[in-house]
């Protein structure tokens, strides 16, 4: 079975720079048309069940998705951004301001539990588990799940046995580009990565 992970549309705080982790509010005008885009892209398509993340900006954007596939959106915590503690609601600039030696740390690549949150190999572990749990009670077909940007990741560089922190090929991912994974037995497989072409190119 296949999983298409979708990144919830910009919120304001992705305009502004502001790191969100597990706070944060809905949808900007931008992400709206985002998803409208996506939207369009969907209808039509027949999935196996919608899931979302329970945070207001993921959860905003499976709603608006919903109509195009005709599922009610089942909410997920294991889909959550990563916790951020401490850092939620500041600036990469405040951030390096107010805890400098964690900053600092991070910057230098360690996998720490930012603001007193969680590590990147904690979000991808709990990401695999979220794909496992939706895997069994849909044992074939193709689901849709709105989740994050960085769980998103995590979960990609688990998949391919890579650092998910400061990747140098790992390109910021665009608000509700699609990531798809497939899952064979045990194993779990990267097919598409940061997909936005639907935001790129006029619709058929």
């Amino acid at each position: 079975m296949r999983v298409s992970l979708i990144r919830h549309g910009q919120t304001l705080e992705n305009a502004r720079g502001v790191l969100q982790g597990q706070l944060g509010r809905g949808l900007s005008e931008e992400g709206r048309a985002q998803v409208e885009r996506l939207r369009g892209r969907l209808e039509g398509r027949t999935y196996a069940g919608l899931y979302t993340s329970d945070l207001e900006r993921a959860a905003e954007s499976a709603q608006m998705l919903a109509p195009a596939v005709r599922l009610a959106p089942l909410k997920e915590p294991l889909l959550r951004e990563v916790d951020i503690g401490a850092w939620s609601g500041l600036t990469f600039c405040q951030v390096a301001e107010r805890f400098p030696e964690e900053h600092a740390r991070w910057s230098a690549g360690e996998d720490l539990p930012r603001g007193g949150g969680e590590t990147y190999a904690a979000v991808g572990e709990r990401m695999e588990i979220a794909m496992r749990n939706i895997a069994q009670a849909h044992p074939t077909g193709h689901v849709l799940a709105v989740s994050h940007g960085t769980a998103i990741r995590a979960l990609s560089a688990r998949i391919l046995g890579l650092r998910a922190h400061r990747f140098p090929s790992w390109p910021v991912m665009v608000n509700t580009a699609i990531t798809v994974i497939e899952l064979d037995g045990p194993l779990l497989k990267l097919i598409t990565w940061n997909d936005a072409s639907h935001l790129e190119a006029p619709l058929p």
